[in-house]
């Protein structure tokens, strides 16, 4: 036989019942609530919005920089949030003629490129016509005529120890 519960308890009981009920409600919009802010978030990094219209170069006159930024998937119509600044100026400055590079996102649709190129101030004689050498010491491009800008470092030519020039 059964005793029937108190009023009072049969109450509480439902009092718990429904507040468990609003807990898991709450608990199932919070995480609707991340889920769409998530996907928002998403579609929104990847729509037309956020794609690349405009990429302004700037510095680059014998630097192949067009192609490593085709290389590195840089093209107009690609999503801005895809496009990885660090490894695209790596590869830039990959390139010897390149000193140092930048590449920033400018929200919503455009990337900027800097690029600090190497200057060639000298030219030494090799067997196969001349070498140019930068102004931080990179040998550059081998030529068979020395640019009239250049200085000219020929065959028998030694620095003495206080940064003189003496024939041999």
């Amino acid at each position: 036989m059964s005793v029937p519960a108190h009023p009072r308890f049969l109450r509480r009981r439902v009092l718990v019942r429904e507040h468990g009920a609003r807990r898991h409600v709450r608990r199932a919009l919070w995480v609707l609530l991340a889920i769409t802010l998530l996907w928002s978030v998403a579609w929104v990094s990847q729509s037309p919005l956020f794609s690349v219209t405009a990429i302004n170069l700037e510095g680059a006159l014998n630097a192949r920089a067009d192609e490593v930024l085709a290389e590195n998937n840089v093209y107009p119509g690609r999503p801005l949030v895809l496009i990885r600044t660090g490894a695209v100026e790596a590869a830039l400055e990959a390139d010897p003629w390149v000193k140092d590079a930048s590449v920033r996102r400018q929200f919503p649709d455009r990337i900027e490129v800097r690029i600090t190129e190497r200057r060639e101030v000298a030219a030494v004689e090799v067997a196969a016509g001349w070498q140019t050498i930068s102004d931080d010491g990179r040998i550059m491009d081998l030529v068979t005529e020395v640019p009239a800008q250049l200085a000219k470092v020929g065959a028998g030519v030694v620095f003495g120890s206080g940064g003189e020039l003496s024939e041999v």
